[in-house]
């Protein structure tokens, strides 16, 4: 068997330490077999890859490569199963977990690690959507009329688009410490925080304690500066907010310690925030995630932001894409969605709905509509179709005649040297004939050239 991991190493499908953990799990095993070397290798590679576990399907899928010997060759996942458990080094997904494999009852493999992460985190956030605090409540109709004021007479349909999205957000953090807010680009993310905070802040009897969270310094400081815009607009309104002076990365503030998995804020030392938000949440791998809803208070309450379809985590997990994608559309429990319906004009109860109270989908907002681009454009034509992975429709949507927005060209080095510089160069004039650094900042946020590779 390792002659057939060497050879799938060789053509780049394992890496070397995935060959290594396979050997020391095979050595470790009370009963090895080709088909736990196997297991373990494409496991261990699965978390090179961003995914925390490997499926038995996948496993099986590779029973070509396996030695043609009837004791190691199982023919279903049932009997693959059962070979990994009796191999003495894996363990069924029932806590305590001492082995450094887990199988659970899906057929996933995980590594320990993961597997106690992944239980950890979904047990924390469910316990964040209880509410039997009496702090957790509703926003009253008049506030909400207050920080989300009807659009009239726009010449853009989507104001007066029923319901409020941004609204119903302000809702459903209101009502418990756990509220994920996604949506793609333009769809008004960081406008519904601001206000979502101002209806907070209302609520409180006493000063909120916030901290702006996002994965990277530059992304931190983005929020800090959308959100800062954002409360200006609100304050000429008369809606004051107040924000933190700065923002912070996840390493930073749950206190990173050189060398060493844990961090100085953890459950022990929690942080002292009665409100968490954290942007970009999409790059927030599992362990990460993991630490900081450990670092949370009890009756803190934490706002996760991010787009599920971009910027995935670079190590093991996509947790916001996992959150998101286990939960049905709209799918609201009746006490929730009556409660949204009540303050929120244009939403649908759904007292038909057979989603438990409590459950995950009561924490999801997804924020529909674009302000940046509109559906029917070739952009949002083509990201839809991107999102969906529908490759085909995509390129037609690049290739269309009627999509002015959109250009697919195939230069070779010469013209499109040619092309940047047309057109980029004006923009980096002017960017150079600034007079200021806000006016060089302007110039900058109004055009971008962006590139899949950095090399190449």
């Amino acid at each position: 068997m390792f002659d057939v991991l060497e050879s799938r190493r060789s053509e780049g499908e394992l890496s070397a330490a995935d060959l290594a953990f396979a050997r020391v799990i095979t050595v470790a095993a009370t009963e090895p077999s080709a088909w736990l070397a196997l297991a373990a290798a494409l496991a261990s590679a699965a978390v090179q890859r961003g995914d925390v576990c490997v499926t038995l399907d996948t496993v099986m899928a590779s029973q070509v490569d396996v030695p043609p010997d009837s004791d190691e060759a199982p023919v279903d996942a049932a009997v693959l199963r059962a070979a990994l458990l009796a191999s003495g080094i894996v363990q069924d997904a029932v806590e305590p977990v001492s082995l450094p494999l887990v199988l659970d009852s899906a057929d996933r493999l995980y590594l320990a690690r993961y597997w106690h992460d992944e239980m950890r985190l979904a047990r924390a956030l469910l316990a964040r959507i209880d509410r039997s605090d009496a702090r957790v409540a509703t926003p009253p109709r008049a506030l909400l009329d207050s920080v989300f004021p009807p659009v009239s007479n726009s010449p853009d349909p989507a104001p007066t688009a029923t319901p409020d999205w941004q609204r119903v957000a302000a809702v459903v953090a209101s009502r418990q410490r756990l509220c994920v807010i996604t949506g793609g680009p333009g769809t008004g993310k960081t406008r519904t925080v601001a206000r979502l905070l101002a209806v907070l802040q209302s609520q409180s009897d006493a000063s909120l304690d916030m901290a702006l969270l996002a994965p990277t310094g530059k992304a931190a400081a983005r929020l800090l500066e959308s959100l800062r815009a954002e409360v200006d607009a609100l304050a000429a309104g008369g809606v004051a907010v107040s924000l933190p002076d700065a923002a912070s990365t996840l390493h930073r503030a749950l206190g990173y310690r050189h060398g060493r998995r844990d961090f100085h804020h953890n459950a022990v030392n929690p942080l002292p925030h009665d409100v968490v938000l954290v942007d970009e949440a999409s790059m927030i791998d599992l362990s990460m995630m993991t630490a900081l809803v450990d670092a949370l208070r009890p009756d803190s309450r934490l706002i996760l932001l991010g787009d599920r379809d971009q910027l995935a985590s670079v190590e093991a997990g996509n947790v916001l894409g996992d959150i998101v994608g286990a939960t049905t559309e709209g799918g609201y429990s009746p006490q929730q969605a009556a409660e949204i319906a009540a303050v929120c004009d244009g939403f649908e109860s759904g007292a038909d709905s057979e989603m438990q109270s409590g459950t995950l989908a009561d924490a999801i907002v997804h924020l529909r509509h674009s302000y940046r681009f509109d559906a029917a454009s070739g952009i949002g034509v083509f990201a839809a179709a991107v999102n969906a992975g529908q490759v085909d429709e995509a390129l037609e949507a690049l290739q269309a005649p009627t999509f002015q927005d959109l250009d697919l060209t195939t230069p070779d080095h010469t013209s499109l040297v040619d092309r940047l510089e047309e057109t980029a160069l004006p923009h980096f004039r002017e960017l150079l004939a600034s007079d200021s650094a806000e006016a060089a900042l302007r110039c900058l946020a109004r055009f971008r050239v962006l590139c899949a590779m950095r090399k190449g």
